[in-house]
């Protein structure tokens, strides 16, 4: 009994790692993102009240083009992550909704690796891979011999 407690406690420490792997992810880029944006906000306000001559136009050029780098960066790679993470997703799940993969698998693993991905997936789970997810967690069958 003890056993399968430390190996529940470890499958939540590894799902607590991946989980926290992504979130770091997502923030990462949100963080150039914004550091990209406040340098043009920087540059503009520098531009416009501190600087005259040639250096006012540069640094204009700078604000501008940090602040649009900055708003296309966050778009650009939001958009890509999720697309990544998407195809990652549909992976995993036709994984384990294949059969082939039963006998490779302990008993119950199947179920737990459903319930995982489900919490993990959220709405980039297809309709129909969800509802086969379920079925796996609520009746999980037994690895072939």
């Amino acid at each position: 009994m003890a056993a399968a407690g430390l190996e529940s406690l470890m499958d939540g420490l590894i799902l607590a790692r991946i989980r926290l792997r992504y979130w770091l992810k997502a923030r990462l880029v949100f963080a150039a993102g914004l550091a990209l944006i406040l340098a043009g906000i920087l540059c503009l306000c520098l531009s416009g009240a501190v600087v005259t001559g040639w250096w006012q136009g540069t640094l204009d050029a700078f604000g501008v083009g940090f602040v649009v780098g900055g708003v296309v960066d966050v778009l650009a790679m939001s958009g890509l992550n999720q697309f990544s993470r998407k195809s990652e997703i549909d992976r995993e799940a036709d994984t384990i909704l294949n059969p082939a993969y039963l006998r490779h698998w302990k008993p119950g693993e199947q179920a737990q690796r459903a319930a995982a991905l489900l919490d993990r997936g959220g709405n980039l789970l297809e309709p129909i891979q969800r509802e086969n997810l379920w079925r796996v967690v609520r009746d999980p069958v037994p690895p072939a011999e």
